[in-house]
């Protein structure tokens, strides 16, 4: 059983997080074809796979190993980061799934890293500098924005907190349902479930919704930012694979009739839905 499939930023390079905490890279084309698969730098004694975030520039994945931060090259010795982040009451956690779906992400900069942990938000730079806690609301997912300016970060309550990458300032507070906010890889919309309405695509400040589908969540962009493939739970039919424009435009087209889901989780997490960057 496998989970949190990523591929690399330039579409030639595919992630997978492996049982026993070790995560493998395998080389991929635009057929679909796969080459030797490698495993990077750490095999641990955990039941369930790392997700695993890449650098802009597709060099290196990072991921969460319990509360350290390893980044690893896939040319040269991976470094391992601890002893950052803050102890809370009630345990170290995170809120809704495990592995933790999208907890870890490269800024498009590729200057610093954004964590999700029961702590806060945390930044942690790429190079030098220290770790610091950006925001101190609870959180399970990071997602930032192209120009590297500002996050939304999924959080208790539940809600999506945009904040400012410069000071943690909180911008817009965005009412979520199940599963991680994530932002346009090329403008200022951010896709995520509303609890009421569904699967929506907002501004920032929440502002010019468009309901992309009543019953849908997980959503997970194309890198033009164009279309959404995420997954549809209505009752007449449960778990199926969709995509959808951004926009709103047209009618929703259906992938996959009817997903299986793993005996190990209880829903289908958003890093096992990954899109190849193309020419």
């Amino acid at each position: 059983e496998v989970a949190c499939l990523s591929f690399s930023p330039d579409g030639t390079m595919l992630a997978v997080g492996m049982p026993a905490g070790s995560v493998i890279v395998m080389p991929i084309d635009q057929q679909g074809q796969t080459g030797d698969a490698a495993r990077l730098g750490f095999a641990g004694e955990r039941e369930t796979p790392h997700c695993a975030a890449w650098a802009p520039d597709s060099s290196a994945v990072a991921f969460l190993d319990d509360s350290a931060l390893l980044m690893v090259p896939l040319a040269g010795e991976p470094q391992r980061i601890e002893d950052w982040d803050i102890a809370v009451r009630g345990g170290g956690s995170f809120l809704i799934d495990y592995p933790p779906d999208r907890a870890v992400q490269w800024s498009p900069d590729g200057s610093v890293m954004a964590v999700a942990r029961p702590s806060g938000t945390w930044l942690i730079p790429t190079g030098d500098g220290a770790p610091r806690r950006l925001h101190e609301t609870p959180a399970f997912s990071v997602s930032w924005s192209p120009d590297s300016t500002q996050l939304v970060v999924g959080s208790r309550g539940p809600q999506a907190v945009v904040i400012r990458a410069a000071d943690g300032m909180t911008l817009a507070e965005l009412p979520i349902g199940y599963g991680p906010p994530v932002w346009s890889p090329v403008e200022d919309r951010i896709a995520f479930s509303d609890a009421g309405a569904g699967l929506v695509v907002v501004r920032p400040d929440g502002s010019d919704r468009i309901v992309v589908d009543d019953h849908g969540y997980n959503p997970t962009w194309s890198s033009d930012g164009r279309q959404l493939i995420y997954i549809q739970d209505a009752a007449s039919a449960a778990w199926r694979l969709m995509m959808a424009d951004a926009a709103g435009a047209g009618e929703p087209v259906t992938l996959v009739e009817s997903i299986a889901i793993s005996s190990a989780r209880s829903f289908p997490a958003a890093e096992q839905i990954t899109w190849q960057p193309v020419e």
